[in-house]
């Protein structure tokens, strides 16, 4: 934490040697010196001096602590060894014991920069800005010359959400030192986070022209371009930091980026390649060349790259998803479960694949091989309620209705609130002739939780038409009918009521209307079709 007191140690040595034990330094005591050392060196300041430092340095703090206990009784007002006092209390996480130990030091010599400036700190790293604050400013007052105390102010300004005195003490910091890098990299992005852009930019070139290489502000300014879409300056601003550490790809994928943002679609891949071609591992990189080969609708090239994302890498899930997605989208659905089964294998506990998947499956009308994967998805979280409620559809398509209501129940018992769940149930009892009192009121529940959806809506109708509440029922299934006037299980369902009131012309023609819609239905139910067409029969007396 402190590593620059290892070289002021160095430096101070002659001047702890004096403070403790006089003018050490002067040739004609240095015999005397050496001669007294050799009788008597555990008794000698100096030695005890370099030997508590010494063993500072090797990490015996305890040690070190007690040679400097006995060096202080002997010497009470020599400053260094209550700084180093200070020091090894930090280093043992003894912070009041260090603070005392460093305000001892500034006690005794005001002007010790060291001591004042290690004080600062103790203050910081316990949270005692207000102290650091008048501590700081004391430096700088007496050190107008010293950049870091500068720098720390006004940081715990900024800390403070002081930003006029934070800029204040950097302009402080520039009017005494005006090559000051640093000065001119905070003061603008303080500006920055004004959203004073131009004040911003401006600094960092005078930054820029004591030190033109200087990649911190270099990147802060291409990122003011950017934020203001600035796009040709911040390209211009991140190719000369490409040109400082071409190595650096991080810059090169910013500059692929903003190509992109120019429209600039070839440079952008060329770029990317380039990084490839550098790291080939690189598979951020290589997920980013696929999204921008899809953008530019190079669906071969967007597939390769997706496909080449290894299974380790963070993007490898989004990558096999597009390149199914890219698959689906061109017809060829099995190059799209390929993909989704390989990622699955891969990456067994990713369940996005698995949702992903099963809903390939579904579309495709393998509703058993959808079963299976949910079911495995399932496992592995068996409180994920939208697995089971997934699970009730895709039994209900392949009519195991006790199965499908048992995983509705489940979701129902995570989430008693579930309209789509309360519904399915209560439909499949009212279509099935059984509980109806208890449909009646599952399907109550749902409607009062979405009174605006018509197939709640057609449900609580048909419910009450099972009941025999036939005027009730017509209310509702016409209600919901005016919402979804071309769904074929409500003009049946209406069809049913206005036959049980005795227009059978006007039921006869809703049920022609429902075979349509249900014959021209994208995901045929033949259950469905073969239902409208007995009705029609029964009321003809032809076959259909």
């Amino acid at each position: 934490m402190w590593g620059k007191l290892k070289y002021i140690r160095v430096v101070l040595c002659v001047v702890v040697a004096a403070s403790v034990a006089g003018s050490a330094c002067a040739p004609k005591r240095a015999p005397e010196r050496a001669e007294k050392s050799i009788e008597e060196p555990k008794h000698d300041p100096y030695y005890l001096f370099i030997r508590s430092d010494l063993l500072s340095m090797e990490g015996k703090t305890d040690k070190s602590t007690d040679e400097l206990k006995d060096l202080i009784a002997t010497q009470p007002n020599a400053a260094f060894p209550w700084l180093l006092m200070a020091q090894n209390y930090s280093n043992e996480r003894k912070f009041d014991e260090a603070i005392e130990a460093a305000e001892r030091a500034v006690s005794i010599d005001p002007h010790f920069y060291e001591a004042q400036f290690f004080l600062a700190k103790l203050y910081i790293a316990q949270k005692k800005h207000s102290q650091a604050i008048v501590a700081l400013e004391k430096i700088v007052s007496k050190h107008p010359k010293r950049e870091e105390p500068y720098l720390l102010l006004a940081r715990e300004y900024v800390m403070q959400d002081n930003l006029p005195k934070a800029i204040s003490t950097l302009r402080r910091l520039i009017a005494v030192d005006p090559d000051s890098v640093r000065a001119y990299y905070y003061l603008g992005g303080i500006y920055g986070l004004k959203k004073r852009s131009k004040v911003a930019i401006a600094l960092y070139r005078r930054g820029l022209e004591v030190e033109p290489d200087n990649i911190a502000i270099l990147t802060s300014m291409g990122q003011l371009y950017l934020e203001s879409e600035q796009y040709a300056k911040a390209l211009a601003v991140f190719k000369r930091i490409g040109e400082v550490d071409p190595a650096d790809y991080a810059v090169q994928l910013r500059i692929a980026l903003i190509y992109y943002q120019l429209d600039r679609f070839d440079d952008a891949v060329g770029t990317f390649k380039r990084i490839l071609d550098a790291n080939p591992e690189a598979d951020k990189i290589r997920y980013y060349l696929g999204m921008l080969y899809e953008n530019m609708k190079r669906f071969d090239a967007a597939i390769a790259e997706f496909e080449a994302v290894p299974p380790y890498s963070t993007y490898y899930v989004e990558a096999r998803l597009h390149a199914a997605a890219i698959y689906r989208q061109h017809g060829k659905k099995d190059d799209a479960v390929r993909v989704l089964r390989e990622g699955v294998d891969a990456r067994k506990k990713e369940i996005v694949l698995y949702k992903y998947l099963a809903a390939l499956l579904e579309e495709d009308g393998d509703y058993r091989g959808a079963i299976e994967v949910v079911q495995k998805a399932s496992r592995l979280d068996p409180d994920e309620t939208s697995f089971h409620f997934l699970l009730g559809i895709l039994y209900e398509k392949v009519k195991e209705r006790e199965k499908a209501i048992a995983e509705m129940k489940k979701v129902l018992e995570a989430e008693p609130n579930n309209a789509s769940a309360l519904n399915y149930i209560g439909y499949t009892y009212a279509d099935r002739d059984m509980k109806l009192k208890e449909a009646e009121a599952m399907v109550a529940k749902a409607l009062a939780l979405k009174p605006d959806s018509g197939y709640i809506m057609d449900s609580y109708g048909w419910v009450l038409f099972k009941m025999g509440d036939v005027d009730r029922a017509e209310t509702y299934i016409l209600q919901a009918h005016k919402k979804l006037p071309d769904e074929p299980t409500i003009l049946y369902h209406l069809g049913r009521v206005v036959e049980a009131k005795g227009d059978q012309a006007r039921a006869l023609n809703l049920y022609r209307q429902a075979l349509a819609k249900a014959v021209a239905r994208q995901e045929r139910d033949e259950e469905e079709i073969e239902t409208i067409q007995k009705r029609i029969g029964a009321l003809t007396g032809e076959q259909t």
